[in-house]
């Protein structure tokens, strides 16, 4: 089992107390996967392939000539296209590939599901949860922590880059799964705006009306003031304007649009040229529906047939059935913008802003993931801490034979190394014995010290860069990272021991 082979297969470690490992326990390990980009089948729930593995192994096997990353790059994308395998960037400087793309989907679902499930059914999950892991995972098997961390972080990412969600006060909502009911504010007098407008539109309507929520949020020209279930109001100038949702049928939806008294003629253009132009950039079929009411008797004109041909013989105006009052057809937003180009201008002025906010908001997400895990992480192995058995140096071969241990004679070695460098204690993790099998239920050692000569360090370092499951570390990184993955590698019913040198 490849989490429990952790330490086995080492590069050097930058000794550098600013610095990390090179490759650390933080990170998805390489093992299964230098020779080839398909998961190794005696591991199966290996799911991640860093890019420095794939370029080991496309040199080893193509010796001919090197591949440049260009090259890497465009076979990537087209195994990407074809769904085998999904490029993640996430984190700065690191790039992985995700060897079954289907764990975005599982993973994002269960974020979604988590903002569904919110008890007060606002539709949102705390950014620190999804981090984390702390979510309910059903119908799949997770990844190892060290991986599903960064799938979770990229899938996250993935939500903000398509809008799907916004992040607001520590969470991610995602208006499409609001449930809470829309009902008028105690200090609203009389009914809602009526529908002015209404487009029918075809496709994955939750999608498209999440979508459409985030980005009209980011344009930084109409201020979201509340949302509800398929609903959300902004305002302008301090007057309200927003827009309802209903599914007509399986895959349609339609999307009522309506402004208060107050909201300029431009604006009202400008907030449906934006849906508009949203909706025709989703690929769906749209369908406009002019609402038309009486301002005699206030009922309105129902007969789409009727205003359609009123419109189509070019008339401005169509009587009303009920006291034969005109109404004014209002001209179509087409004709708006044929007659002031401004309206243009500020609808490509509202995409760059929304662009600009999009990426910031991905990139500020970026920069709050580092405090997220770093607060877990630290909180974690302070849990482990507490678990960790400590015994003294003098006791330490008697209470490791009663554990099973299976190497003593590296005990012996890595001891008398770590004592000879001045270390300050030595962890030393044994596997649970469900792992019977000597090749994984292998003892791991993690030696802890401040600083360490070079002269006294030799046969330490030499055990480093070895094969033996031995590794040195500052104590903040000890504390930091290492821990919780001695705790992983050990499972359920094995033991962590700390010896004082």
């Amino acid at each position: 089992m490849k989490k429990h082979l952790l330490f086995h297969s080492k590069t050097n470690y930058n000794q550098d107390e600013k610095n990390r490992p090179t490759r650390d326990v933080s990170q998805p390990s390489d093992e299964g996967g230098s020779r080839s980009i398909s998961p190794d089948p005696r591991h199966p729930h290996v799911g991640l392939l860093s890019m420095d593995a794939l370029r080991r192994a496309v040199a080893e096997r193509f010796t001919e000539r090197a591949a440049t990353q260009a090259e890497l790059d465009t076979v990537l994308q087209l195994l990407q296209s074809r769904g085998l395998v999904h490029r993640l960037d996430a984190r700065p400087g690191e790039t992985w590939i995700l060897l079954r793309p289907e764990r975005i989907n599982q993973y994002g679902a269960a974020i979604i599901q988590a903002a569904r499930n919110h008890p007060k059914d606002i539709g949102a999950v705390t950014e620190r949860e999804v981090l984390t892991g702390r979510l309910p995972f059903t119908g799949f098997e997770r990844l190892p922590w060290n991986e599903e961390v960064i799938v979770l972080e990229a899938t996250a990412e993935l939500l903000l880059q398509h809008d799907l969600g916004f992040r607001e006060m520590g969470y991610l909502v995602f208006p499409s799964q609001i449930k809470v009911t829309r009902v008028p504010s105690p200090i609203t007098t009389g009914p809602l705006p009526r529908a002015e407008v209404a487009y029918r539109f075809s496709g994955a309507i939750e999608t498209i009306y999440a979508s459409l929520v985030v980005r009209l949020s980011y344009t930084e020209h109409f201020q979201r003031e509340d949302q509800w279930k398929y609903a959300v109001e902004f305002s302008r100038a301090g007057h309200r304007l927003g827009f309802s949702m209903q599914q007509v049928e399986e895959g349609t939806g339609e999307l009522e649009i309506y402004f208060e008294t107050g909201i300029s003629e431009f604006d009202r253009v400008t907030f449906i040229r934006f849906i508009t132009d949203h909706l025709k950039a989703k690929g769906v079929d749209i369908e406009e529906q002019i609402r038309l009411y009486c301002p005699n008797c206030d009922r309105e004109v129902e007969n789409r047939e009727a205003i359609e041909s009123r419109v189509a013989r070019g008339k401005l105006d169509i009587p009303c059935l009920f006291c034969d009052a005109s109404i004014v057809i209002p001209e179509s937003v087409e004709e708006h913008y044929r007659r002031d180009s401004a309206l243009g201008e500020k609808q490509q002025q509202l995409a760059d802003t929304v662009e600009r906010r999009t990426a910031k908001e991905v990139n500020q997400f970026r920069a709050d993931i580092r405090n997220y895990n770093l607060d877990y992480n630290l909180a974690k192995n302070k849990q482990h801490l507490e678990e960790v058995e400590k015994i003294q140096a003098s006791n330490a071969i008697e209470k490791l034979k009663e554990l099973d241990i299976n190497d003593m004679n590296l005990f012996h070695e890595t001891v008398t190394a770590a004592q000879t460098a001045s270390a300050e204690r030595l962890y030393v993790a044994i596997p649970s014995r469900q792992f019977s099998d000597i090749d994984i239920r292998r003892e791991q050692y993690l030696v802890v010290a401040k600083y360490i000569s070079r002269a006294r360090a030799k046969e330490l370092m030499r055990l480093v860069k070895s094969d033996a499951p031995v590794v040195y570390a500052k104590p903040e990184l000890a504390e930091e990272y290492w821990l919780k993955e001695l705790r992983d590698i050990v499972g359920d019913d094995g033991v962590i021991v700390e010896i004082e040198l």
